[in-house]
This record gives C-alpha cells, structure tokens and sequence, in this order.
C-alpha cells in the first residue's frame, strides 16, 4: 500500500478516494453476475465475468490520476517494477506448482493426474485415491505440521535477532548522543 500510495505517485486523501471508488466499482461490474443478468433481461449486452486483479486495478487507477496531474509526476521505475512483478508472479508460481507436484507424485507415490475422458481411469483413481489415500494424506499433513514447526521457529529466532539488533544500534545511537552533549 505504501509503494501504491505514496511511490508510484503522491496521492491526496481526495485522490485516493477516488482510487478506492474506482476499483470497486471494477470489481462490481467485472465480477457481477446478477449485474450481467440484468442487462441481458433488459436487452443488452451482458458484461463478461473476467477475472480482475485488484492490484492491477488500483495501479490502473494511479496512472490515470497521474496521467491527469501531469505524466511527469509518476515514478516510472516503480512501474516497472510492479510490471516485472506482475510477469514473474505467474511463472514462479507454475514453477513452484510444477515441482510442489513432482514432489507429490515422487514422494508420497500420489497421483497427481490422470486422463479425463476414460470414466473408468477416472473412477478407478477415485477408488485408489480412497483406499490409498487416508495414509496419504495423514503422512502429508505430518510433513506439513513439521514444516510449519520449523519455519515458525526460524522466523521466532530471525525476529529475536533483529529486535537484539536494533536494541544494540539504539543502544550506540544514544551512547553516542549522550558523548556529544557533553
């Protein structure tokens, strides 16, 4: 929120009302089915259900205030940022996804996919994923729970070594103060 509201371009409290205002009204409409039914009722076009990033939204939104207040006040390294973001978001993710699913397949033995146009393949992967599964799944929540352990105490210990830190650096900073006003 703070890249949004104050890197990409400073934002009165007015401006960023109308930010708000303007993104919901996006959302609404985008994502408004009985919106859609009700212009088809009457006789027009009904609106196309897509889905709408509400980052992309706001980002849309300060451009415009921007383009409005003049080009030269928006920070467009931060634009590009948020670009390259919004690039390597998708891809990380099917790549994540990709070997969080070999891991799946590999380690736990789960099948993770199958064809979906023979109904048997597709009954008979019920059926193992029934009998199998309970194990399964019992053994993936063990590593999940065991994993959310051990990142919970490393970020316990990475929050007690910043706090110590910053206590040692306040500690200098008013050693130091305290020299000087001598």
């Amino acid at each position: 929120m703070d890249t949004l509201g104050n890197n990409i371009l400073e934002l009165s409290a007015e401006a960023a009302l109308v930010v708000v205002l303007a993104q919901s009204l996006v959302l609404f409409i985008f994502s408004s089915s009985g919106l859609s039914m009700f212009f088809v009722h009457h006789g027009l076009p009904a609106i196309p259900m897509v889905p709408v990033s509400s980052s992309q939204v706001i980002v849309g939104c300060i451009i415009g205030i921007g383009l409005l207040k003049g080009a030269r006040n928006i920070n467009f390294k931060v634009l590009g940022e948020i670009g390259l973001g919004w690039i390597i978001s998708p891809l990380s993710s099917g790549l994540l996804t990709f070997f969080m699913l070999f891991f799946m397949k590999n380690i736990f033995s789960l099948n993770v996919g199958y064809n979906n146009n023979d109904p048997s393949a597709v009954a008979s992967h019920i059926n193992e994923s029934m009998m199998a599964g309970q194990s399964n799944i019992s053994d993936i929540i063990k590593y999940l729970l065991f994993g959310l352990f051990v990142f919970g105490a490393l970020g316990i210990a990475y929050y007690i070594l910043l706090e110590n830190k910053k206590r040692r650096e306040m500690q200098k900073s008013e050693a130091r103060f305290w020299k000087n006003m001598k």
